[in-house]
């Protein structure tokens, strides 16, 4: 009876932790980082595109990974959205500092909790003391290789975030102004004129994208709406105003049903300065990255430019 009751209690000790082990990350779809602020991307959904560290972006399509366990600590690691995987570029030799690409080959990596760093997962290749870390190569954007195991270095050490828990910069901000946007009076009073209230609508729509409705916004919306009626008026140029008009009449028609056309021709603005906003963020990171050669100062700069108490200009019309 004791040698059973023992090899009972071995068994489910056996079962627990093939469990714990199983569950070191979950099936779901990730964003993959190291130190919190190169992300693993994809250049491009192709076979054979490299695998590059990018700022974060928040981007499923770029920088959403899924991962699928297969047991024993194994797991493939798909480009979301896509039949493609991550894989060395080769398969059958085990070099250092092979490229990691994008493959239709469903190849396996086995996931190792870091002994250094609580919560921090090392990338491995099976059998093989080879693991995911950034490439020697000076280009841009940097590439990831397989290369020796090394104790303690952080470019080895990766970290899994679930999509749907992850946060951004810019995300913040903006919750930030709606917020303030509520609480406190504008000293700026032509909101009042961009979108006047009549209905409980209007003050639903005034409430949510008010905050980014400051002072040129009256020419803008007025002169999309308009054309040039004003002789001041002609210190904005028209593309903008263009632009909101094509976004009216096209992407955002369907939703005549619900706003405004003026409402609409805000919208279509809002969308068009906070898209322009995100451009110009990534392409000032790669033009610093370019001139400088140097990640981390080009990602401050970037990350700066963001946070400067006046990037909510940014992303007003």
């Amino acid at each position: 009876m004791i040698g059973r009751s023992l090899i009972s209690l071995l068994a489910v000790a056996a079962v627990t932790m093939q469990v714990c082990a199983a569950a070191l990350v979950n099936d779901g779809v990730y964003f993959i980082s190291l130190s919190k602020r190169q992300y693993l991307s994809s250049s491009s959904l192709r076979e054979d595109a490299p695998a590059v560290l990018l700022p974060a972006s928040g981007d499923l399509d770029n920088q959403g990974w899924e991962v699928q366990n297969i047991g024993d600590d194994l797991a493939v690691i798909r480009k979301a959205g896509s039949e493609l995987y991550l894989c060395p570029s080769t398969l059958y030799r085990q070099n250092n500092h092979d490229l990691v690409i994008l493959s239709s080959y469903e190849f396996q990596w086995q996931l190792v909790s870091s002994d250094e760093e609580e919560g921090k997962i090392i990338i491995q290749r099976p059998s093989s003391a080879l693991v995911l870390g950034i490439s020697p190569l000076r280009i841009f954007p940097t590439r990831v290789d397989t290369q020796w195991l090394e104790g303690g270095k952080k470019s080895q050490l990766w970290e899994f975030k679930l999509a749907d828990s992850s946060k951004n910069e810019a995300g913040t901000r903006t919750h930030c102004a709606v917020v303030s946007h509520a609480l406190i009076q504008d000293y700026d009073s032509s909101l009042e004129l961009v979108l006047p209230i009549q209905t409980p609508s209007q003050q639903l729509f005034k409430g949510v994208f008010g905050v980014f409705l400051r002072w040129d916004s009256f020419y803008f919306v007025h002169t999309a709406e308009n054309g040039y009626v004003f002789e001041q008026a002609h210190a904005f140029f028209p593309l903008l105003p263009a632009l909101m008009r094509l976004l009216a009449s096209t992407v955002l028609a369907p939703l005549g049903v619900l706003l405004t056309y003026k409402q609409q021709l805000v919208l279509g603005g809002i969308l068009i300065a906070n898209v322009s906003f995100v451009v110009a963020s990534v392409q000032l990171y790669r033009l610093t990255a370019v001139l400088f050669g140097r990640e981390r100062f080009a990602f401050l700069t970037a990350i700066l430019f963001v946070l400067t108490p006046s990037g909510i200009f940014m992303s007003a019309m």
